[in-house]
Order: C-alpha cells, then sequence, then structure tokens
C-alpha cells in the first residue's frame, strides 16, 4: 500500500500500479486490465469471496486516476504501521489486530461510502499453493509446483 507514495517517479505515465507476491503467474495483465470499466478504481482476484475482502495481499492493481496512489493514509493507524517494528500484513485481509490495520478494511470502507468501486475484472493468474484450505473459490492455492 505505500509502494506508489515511496516511489511516484515509476509510475510517470501509468494507468495502473499494483502490488504482488512472486509467487503469482501474471498472465497478460495489460490486457485484463484494459477491460476495467471507467469506473473501476481498482482489481482484486479475491473478489468476491466469503469475507468481503477487498484486497489480497499477492495481488491488487490500483487505478491512478482514481487517486488511489495514497489510500493508506486512509487508515488512521498507518503511521504505526510504519513504525512497528514486527512483520505487518497491511495489504492481506488477515491476520490480528483492529480492521484499521488492514488495507482491505480501510478499501471496503470507501467502496460502501461510494469513493472507490471494485473494477470486476477477472484475471488470468494463480498463485503457488501456500495454503491447504480446500476452498475451490480462492485464487490463493490454486496451484501446486510439487
Amino acid at each position: 500500500p505505500f509502494m506508489a507514495a515511496l516511489w511516484p517517479e515509476l509510475l510517470a505515465g501509468a494507468a495502473w500500479w499494483a502490488w504482488g507476491d512472486i509467487d503469482v503467474l501474471w498472465g497478460d495483465l495489460p490486457r485484463f486490465l484494459a477491460l476495467a470499466p471507467p469506473r473501476g478504481s481498482f482489481v482484486c482476484p479475491l473478489l468476491p469471496n466469503p469475507w468481503g475482502a477487498a484486497t489480497w495481499g499477492p495481488f491488487t492493481a490500483w487505478r491512478i486516476a482514481h487517486n488511489t496512489t495514497e489510500l493508506f493514509r486512509e487508515s488512521r493507524k498507518w503511521r504505526r504501521v510504519l513504525q512497528e517494528p514486527r512483520p505487518m500484513q497491511f495489504d492481506e485481509w488477515w491476520g490480528s489486530g483492529s480492521s484499521d490495520w488492514r488495507m482491505s478494511f480501510v478499501v471496503q470502507r470507501l467502496v460502501r461510502q461510494g469513493r472507490l468501486g471494485d473494477a470486476g475484472v477477472a484475471l488470468p493468474l494463480a498463485e503457488a499453493k501456500s495454503c491447504v484450505d480446500p476452498c475451490a473459490w480462492c485464487p490463493c492455492g490454486a496451484y501446486t509446483f510439487e
């Protein structure tokens, strides 16, 4: 959630910015992001999901024109997140702590307020098997490389 604000020069001329993990197979992202309707502020492959999580640590893309480069400031605790010496999961929907410690819940609030909109684009990606959950809807664990 902090990358776009830390290195704005890397976004010059770009329409989208994103965060992602190294164990994700991406597919043709520019082609699929181009399918996002103009109202779509972000693309999250985890949507829809049973928890209502709005972001996904392995990949979430943000439309720059929708003022998404500093969304972390919408969390009342973003400064504490940066000061925390222990590992944090600020980009994830899971973990301990209040919902304001999770970017996903911050984005959920902004969607409910009508300030952001999910682009509703299905992306061709899969994350390496990282959990033992048998869920069929989730991209996490879609493939194992054994």
